[in-house]
């Protein structure tokens, strides 16, 4: 009976875990909206790469539950909307897999902390708008995140990061957010 209960907690908790990620998709999803010129940018389709430390399973874990997350967006800012993963190796990769793959949005994980400088080169070398998958990526130089503060959900945007990859938001969305300058 003991093991029953634990196990019925765990999936509550999973539950809990997965409602919480799916509110931060959907808010980013509806961000994203706000972002002046990404239609312009994203051509016929949008592109996000959910970008994660290769070799830590951590971090893998973290970029499939992003995915899983976004699976059931179809359209963002009108245009469809397609992820990719990508294991991050170096930054020369990861540019590489921008320019192939079109990718207008780059969602860095939980692990590649000490992998920020690279990936800051490529987002702002190619003007791609980065996501957090942490607060303290956003702080460190990431443009935007949706994170859980107790029952609700804040928008955090570091207009010094959008401004450096040539991200201009919508006043509404800013007068909506936790604005890091």
């Amino acid at each position: 009976m003991k093991a029953l209960r634990t196990a019925l907690c765990l999936s509550l908790v999973a539950a809990v875990a997965v409602a919480a990620e799916d509110r931060q998709v959907a808010i980013l999803v509806r961000a994203f909206s706000y972002v002046y010129g990404l239609k312009q940018q994203a051509g016929e389709t949008v592109t996000l790469a959910v970008v994660y430390k290769s070799g830590s399973s951590s971090s893998e874990s973290n970029a499939d539950g992003w995915l899983a997350g976004f699976k059931g967006v179809d359209k963002v800012s009108g245009l469809p909307f397609n992820t990719v993963k990508h294991a991050y190796e170096s930054s020369e990769k990861l540019k590489a897999l921008a320019i192939d793959r079109d990718v207008d949005i780059i969602l860095v994980c939980e692990g590649l902390e000490s992998e920020l400088s690279g990936i800051k080169d490529v987002s702002r070398g190619e003007k791609i708008l980065t996501v957090g998958a942490k607060e303290a990526l956003v702080t460190r130089g990431l443009t935007l995140g949706v994170f859980a503060e107790g029952d609700k959900h804040t928008i955090v945007v570091n207009l010094a990061a959008s401004q450096a990859e040539g991200i201009t938001f919508s006043s509404d969305l800013l007068r909506l957010a936790r604005v890091i300058r």
